[in-house]
């Protein structure tokens, strides 16, 4: 869970607990866009504004996005955003609530352990442990700042390439993972994710098979030739399918092994 849980800060904000709904989104690694899915999860649940959630506009934090429009963002009470992550039903989704459950514990555990102020020493090593907490959540908040800016170039990379149908071209899948189209065909057909002319015929040459498709790792695109005899296929990879190769890819050292790319897209 420390994976996705380090670059999910918890808030706490008026005696409430609260997480970031966009910074939740590319933990999940959602293929939809950002302003879609969060609006459709919202009217979901039936969550209520101000109580539930609270929506930033125009805020310095939030910018603007490429195409010149205030983004919105979301803060999501940690009970909704616990609820939001199943929904998903996705082991990611699992992660994040158990790491929403284990964060929510100790902050209320830390909210509770008050000294014993008619003690003047426990009550001055108390001040002192409180600044070290203090002094040590403003250095890991800055830590996980500093690593979700990182991420963000890779994220808007993904985000551009993504087609409007949430799907990559094996050209583009290659790119961001590091590697060469050519190389990435050749590895998927040596793995027979994807079919050779040899073993399936000319005609379904790159053509994934049909568990893979099941799996959601890769869409086909079919059109007919321009005689209307034949049909063409092109394959395409989805988001959950660029996940799976990355992840992949690392373990069996055929890539690098760099922080596994997120797509995220702008509200």
């Amino acid at each position: 869970m420390n994976e996705h849980g380090e670059l999910i800060p918890v808030h706490q904000e008026q005696g409430a607990l609260w997480a970031d709904a966009r910074t939740l989104h590319a933990a999940l690694q959602i293929g939809r866009d950002f302003s879609t899915w969060i609006q459709g999860r919202l009217s979901e649940v039936g969550a209520t504004e101000d109580d539930e959630f609270i929506v930033l506009d125009g805020s310095p934090v939030s910018g603007k996005t490429p195409g010149g429009r205030p983004r919105r963002d979301y803060w999501l009470s940690l009970d909704l955003a616990k609820e939001i992550a199943m929904l998903e039903r996705s082991e990611i989704g699992k992660q994040i609530r158990r790491y929403f459950i284990e964060a929510e514990k100790k902050l209320r555990a830390q909210t509770l352990a008050l000294p014993n102020f008619a003690d003047p020493v426990a009550a001055a090593r108390a001040w002192a442990d409180a600044k070290e907490s203090e002094r040590a959540a403003l250095a890991a908040a800055e830590e996980r700042a500093q690593q979700i800016e990182a991420l963000a170039p890779q994220a808007e990379q993904f985000q551009a390439l993504m087609s409007t149908e949430g799907t990559y071209s094996v050209a583009e899948a290659a790119k961001l993972l590091g590697t060469g189209e050519g190389r990435l065909f050749k590895l998927l057909r040596d793995r027979q994710i994807l079919m050779d002319a040899a073993r399936s015929g000319p005609e379904h040459h790159n053509v994934p098979y049909q568990r893979y498709l099941d799996a959601g790792y890769f869409e086909l695109i079919t059109r007919p030739r321009p005689d209307g005899k034949r049909l063409t296929y092109t394959t395409r990879v989805t988001a959950k399918g660029l996940s799976w190769l990355h992840k992949g890819m690392v373990q069996q050292q055929l890539l690098p092994a760099l922080p596994a790319p997120t797509p995220r897209a702008s509200a």
